[in-house]
């Protein structure tokens, strides 16, 4: 059964602030958490994409961020009970009970010793746009495949990378700002 995203903070309070950096044991540990969400995730057919900081890191520098402090995945929003319902796997690795952050099915968080991944559940919505809280992206950019080879493992991304960024991060995208806290885009709209 999931737990409320509030246990979480407060069970590991200096995991959740914006500006945690992870040590290098815990680094590793969100890797190899990153590995064991993928193995679980391909049992039953969900896709994810990187995202955010994490997309960010593996890209640009084929590492994930030491100032990141999480790991960040997106799915569909119609994977969201399949998901919930990995919650047995998940704990039987030694995670804690998977999250649901509120409101809806906004986001789910699987956490292990404070170390998270964010799961964001993406909408599509009719004509060419995906929304997750204050994005909106284009449908393309999750619907056409696109991979990046990262630890001997292929990882889906969004299909443009570069535009992605940009418009997640701003044009400077490409030049590292150690605890960086986007609030939403900071590129230009991503649809024109």
């Amino acid at each position: 059964m999931a737990q409320d995203r509030e246990i979480l903070i407060q069970k590991y309070p200096k995991h959740f602030t914006p500006a945690y950096q992870w040590t290098e044991e815990e680094r590793e540990m969100a890797k190899n958490m990153l590995f064991d969400t993928q193995k679980i995730f391909d049992k039953v057919d969900v896709i994810f994409w990187l995202m955010y900081g994490t997309l960010l890191g593996i890209y640009r520098e084929n590492r994930l961020l030491p100032w990141d402090g999480d790991i960040d995945i997106g799915i569909y929003v119609k994977d969201f009970e399949k998901v919930l319902s990995l919650n047995d796997e998940f704990h039987n690795l030694g995670y804690e009970s998977l999250s649901v952050c509120s409101p809806g099915k906004g986001m789910i968080i699987i956490c292990k010793n404070g170390i998270h991944i964010d799961v964001s559940c993406l909408e599509k919505f009719s004509g060419n746009k995906v929304f997750w809280s204050n994005f909106y992206y284009p449908k393309d950019d999750f619907d056409k495949e696109n991979y990046i080879m990262w630890e001997d493992h292929m990882w889906r991304i969004p299909y443009n990378p570069v535009k992605h960024l940009t418009y997640t991060y701003g044009k400077d995208w490409n030049i590292p700002i150690k605890g960086l806290v986007i609030p939403g885009p900071m590129g230009s709209d991503y649809l024109v």
